[in-house]
């Protein structure tokens, strides 16, 4: 069975109703899926995304090769606010923040392969 590749995911709000334009941070190995549990369109979203539903995929980041990884990226992602959150993680900001080498190793690799 192949390994399960992990994603750090940033929702944003719609903008309506009592949370306007905030952001979630979370982890998953199926971002449609877990964007659709926010929205409550399957069971399982997290009960902080009710308030602001609709929620739309903002930032996709990964993939990481284990939940680990992702954890720690999410961890450094969700010390930020805002539009903050939706920056692109650079492998030299993760170095500048001291976060774990395996995803700094993780996010040169996706860093290189898409600058060729």
């Amino acid at each position: 069975m192949p390994e399960a590749r992990w994603w750090v995911y940033v929702l944003t709000s719609s903008g309506r109703g009592r949370a306007p334009r905030c952001t979630y941070v979370g982890i998953t190995v199926d971002p449609a899926r877990r964007v659709r549990q926010h929205n409550g369109v399957h069971p399982g979203g997290a009960a902080r995304t009710r308030a602001g539903r609709p929620w739309r995929l903002a930032r996709l980041h990964g993939p990481f090769s284990d939940r680990a990884a992702a954890q720690r990226a999410e961890a450094f992602l969700k010390r930020k606010r805002g539009r903050a959150r939706l920056e692109r993680l650079a492998a030299a900001e993760i170095l500048a923040r001291g976060l774990p080498k395996p995803v700094l190793r993780q996010a040169a690799r996706a860093a290189g392969s898409g600058s060729k």
